[in-house]
């Protein structure tokens, strides 16, 4: 015991313990070694020193390296934290769980020097821990071309007897994973449901109880449909070749019969989670070389419905203030609703503006003030409340859509309408968001935040703001966790962000384009992200002085090349 009193935390760092030794070499760990002469698949030890300790971590760059064994010769309940660093290597990670479990746990470096991953809480008597090479790439936040298995090194950190009782037992929050409905088709190698059910899979057995699935664009859409259109429908000048590989792979599932949207609401209802269909109700239309991807028959027939600025230049989005948008959207929503789904969800953070300065906002705004808008800047509060009605006014009629539709075939209950809005209330204003208005008038069933402007990278949302503002209507807040450009942050900061949100009043919380690694962290439960924060969290300042006997701190190799 130290001097507080506590137990001492058991540093593993030198991972020659691991086990076979026949699986790893030690003979080239510095480069003061001639290269070892062994099986491509072989684990190497690689020598290094950092500036909180000195350690041999194991490191593989074949698929086919076999698993390995780390002794923890512990006893009780100890926190788990995993050393990781990307420095002086390709992307890295690794995949691990302890003696027992069924399900593998991916772990990722992010940023080149070490850090310790807060992985788990585990009572570790007669348990070890084992690694592997990870066997789904696609559960990263990203798939390199170049890939390395490493991990540095192991910390167990003894729980405090007053905490054993949190540990040991499991509380639930809600959790909502999003998956875009398009990435799973555009990185696709053979056509088939299986593009649909493994992404969804990933979650299976997990923390996570929401699937929110996307049908792709406003109408836009995955599936065979009698409405929208089909995405890359007719298309051939791609730049990308994700977006040829998209086509191929959609088009040969739907050759085979499988209707993707049915087959994501079929699978999540498997695993007994909700599916909301979510919607990106600006999502019309790309510039090239993109619009062969993206291109709505729709928008393309309808020039004259398109946002109207200011001085009268159309937009490349659709206004709501036209009937006839409505009305699209409103079917595409019903098809999602058709084949099952539990409810819609708007994702304003995809969807803005949804109305400028059209004729019948002219009209309206001057029946109610005596004067033409085009006077206004779109700071003009007088204009954002007149937005607001406007997009009101159609999730009145979407929550008729729903309602419509009876009871959701999943546990019962009305069909959920949820949206994704902005970081603040600031955010949603300038676009007549009115989230307070929708809420005590019943319109919708869940708020999801996003982080702020387009592709926020701080992952800031208005917590505290947004439980102010939904207090007393019976609506749920889940917490935006973060951005697409903000995936590679560390399970510390993830763990951060959501204590953060927990301490603030989250109901929940909710990911973007939710990749698999975040599926079992414990994230449901507001009291492990505070024993981890407030207590258990492992060094996250440490550096890297030298790595195979070469000194990082002065003139590194990498300089040369």
């Amino acid at each position: 015991m130290n001097s507080t009193g506590r137990q001492e935390d058991i540093l593993i760092a030198d991972l020659t313990c691991a086990a076979p030794a026949t699986a790893w070499t030690d003979a080239d760990s510095t480069l003061f070694k001639p290269i070892a002469q062994v099986a491509p698949d072989t684990w190497r030890i690689i020598d290094y020193k950092s500036r909180l300790y000195h350690g041999r971590m194991l490191q593989a760059t074949s698929p086919n390296a076999p698993p390995l064994t780390i002794p923890l010769n512990a006893k009780g309940w100890h926190a788990v934290a995993i050393g990781m660093t990307e420095r002086s290597a390709a992307s890295c990670g690794i995949e691990l769980r302890l003696t027992g479990d069924t399900h593998w746990q991916p772990i990722f470096a992010y940023d080149g020097e070490p850090h310790e991953e807060p992985w788990t809480f585990a009572d570790l008597t007669g348990r070890d821990l084992e690694i592997r090479y990870p066997q789904d790439l696609r559960a990263f936040p990203s798939t390199p071309d170049d890939f390395c298995a490493r991990i540095m090194s192991v910390r167990l950190r003894p729980v405090q007897s007053e905490h054993v009782p949190i540990v040991s037992t499991k509380r639930h929050r809600p959790l909502v994973y999003t998956n875009d409905g398009h990435g799973l088709f555009y990185v696709g190698t053979k056509p088939g449901a299986h593009l649909v059910e493994t992404p969804i899979g990933r979650f299976a057995e997990s923390d996570w109880s929401v699937c929110c699935f996307s049908n792709i664009g406003a109408d836009l859409v995955n599936y065979p449909t009698k409405v929208g259109t089909l995405c890359s429908e007719g298309g051939w000048d791609f730049s990308r070749r994700g977006d040829a590989r998209f086509k191929a792979m959609l088009d040969g599932t739907l050759a085979l019969g499988v209707d993707p949207m049915k087959t994501a609401i079929e699978k999540a209802h498997a695993q007994d989670h909700e599916f909301w269909m979510y919607i990106r109700p600006q999502a019309w239309i790309s510039t090239p070389a993109g619009d062969h991807a993206f291109r709505s028959r729709f928008f393309t027939e309808h020039p004259q419905w398109r946002c109207f600025e200011r001085d009268g230049t159309p937009d490349s989005k659709l206004s709501i203030a036209f009937e006839g948008v409505r009305r699209q959207l409103n079917a595409i929503a019903a098809e999602g609703l058709e084949r099952g789904a539990d409810g819609i969800t708007l994702a304003f953070n995809r969807g803005f503006p949804m109305v400028r300065y059209e004729a019948p906002v002219r009209e309206r705004f001057e029946a109610a003030h005596g004067f033409d808008p085009l006077c206004l800047p779109d700071t003009d509060p007088r204009l954002q409340m007149l937005w607001a009605e406007f997009v009101t006014e159609w999730l009145r009629e979407l929550r008729g859509v729903l309602d419509g539709f009876g009871p959701t075939p999943h546990g019962g209950g009305r069909r959920k309408l949820t949206v994704m809005t902005g970081p603040d209330t600031a955010w949603n204003r300038q676009f007549g968001f009115d989230v307070g208005r929708w809420a005590r008038e019943k319109l919708i069933d869940a708020v999801m935040s996003y982080p702020k402007g387009y592709e926020g990278t701080t992952g800031f949302v208005n917590t505290a703001e947004y439980v102010e503002l939904l207090a007393g209507t019976g609506v749920p807040y889940y917490a935006g966790m973060g951005s697409f450009a903000d995936h590679r942050i560390t399970l510390a900061a993830i763990r951060r962000r959501a204590h953060g949100h927990y301490r603030d009043g989250a109901d929940g919380l909710a990911r973007w384009d939710a990749q698999g690694y975040l599926a079992r962290l414990g994230l449901d439960d507001p009291e492990i992200q505070r024993l981890w924060c407030e207590t258990y969290m492992g060094a996250q300042d440490n550096f890297m002085r030298e790595v195979a006997g070469i000194t990082l701190e002065y003139f590194g190799p990498g300089l040369a090349f």
